[in-house]
């Protein structure tokens, strides 16, 4: 347990008339927080360092909110150096509801595993085939590679609703992890407890990703964190097999570009 926490709400204006190629600035606040602001225009991004003068950076935890220019709200981002991260490990934990019918997994070290069809992440990020019962084998490329370099940045652990539940604390060793690999995450919510570890979790500055439906007001508790994802009411839908980009971001850019805004996906 950390001593103390601490939430640095950084605010950093950056206007460029000019496209510079590295630029380095240098803010320090109270004496004891020196903050480095990097421009990269190569890279098209902004690094940042930062240190405590006295040494003790393991006793601080510390976030990074960005305003966009048409926005008022200050949201949390990640603190992940994606430069970095080109040759570095994103650890994600998929914590699967144990839907589906049970299938062969063999992962592209030759490792085998018999998982609810909702397992499936490890395999598309790292690649492998999937073999059901009936003797249909999908194979699936390593989608969690750089695009750039082929090496394989995204490494998946898997563990059920279940177990989680039951133990919700161990998310905390990942960067990321990942609920609703089935609608409605297979009608698994979290309890109280992991509510908790969850919420904090995201207060920390990491990442959680949920799919299809699982933030709807069917499972309670992931209901009641809603407000972390900007829903603010489940509203009506409608089927399609089509979808525009409206807006662009860092899950449409990184690792893969889907594409710009108005381009329209088939599903």
């Amino acid at each position: 347990m950390l001593k103390k926490i601490i939430y640095k709400k950084i605010l950093i204006a950056l206007i460029f008339f000019v496209i510079v190629c590295s630029v380095r600035y240098t803010y320090a606040f109270n004496g004891d927080f020196n903050l480095y602001v990097t421009s990269d225009a190569n890279n098209n991004n902004i690094q940042l360092e930062w240190n405590i003068s006295n040494g003790n950076d393991k006793n601080y935890i510390f976030r990074i909110l960005q305003s966009k220019d048409d926005e008022n709200d200050f949201n949390p981002i990640s603190t992940t150096n994606f430069v970095a991260s080109k040759s570095s490990k994103v650890s994600v934990l998929n914590i699967y509801p144990g839907s589906g019918e049970n299938v062969e997994f063999t992962y592209k070290d030759g490792t085998k595993q018999t998982l609810p069809k909702s397992a499936m992440l490890k395999v598309w990020m790292e690649g492998g085939t999937i073999k059901y019962e009936s003797g249909k084998v999908e194979t699936y490329d390593n989608y969690g590679r750089n695009p750039e370099t082929n090496e394989q940045i995204i490494f998946v652990d898997l563990v059920s609703m279940d177990e989680f539940n039951n133990n919700p604390s161990i998310i905390n060793k990942y960067d990321v992890c990942l609920f609703g690999t089935w609608d409605y995450n297979g009608n698994k919510d979290l309890t109280q407890e992991s509510k908790v570890v969850v919420e904090e979790y995201i207060k920390s500055g990491k990442g959680v990703l949920c799919g299809h439906d699982t933030i709807g007001d069917v499972l309670e508790n992931f209901w009641s964190l809603r407000e972390y994802f900007k829903i603010d009411q489940y509203s009506e839908w409608e089927l399609g097999s089509r979808l525009k980009i409206v807006k662009k971001g860092l899950l449409t850019n990184f690792p893969w570009k889907i594409g710009d805004i108005g381009d329209e996906l088939s599903l």
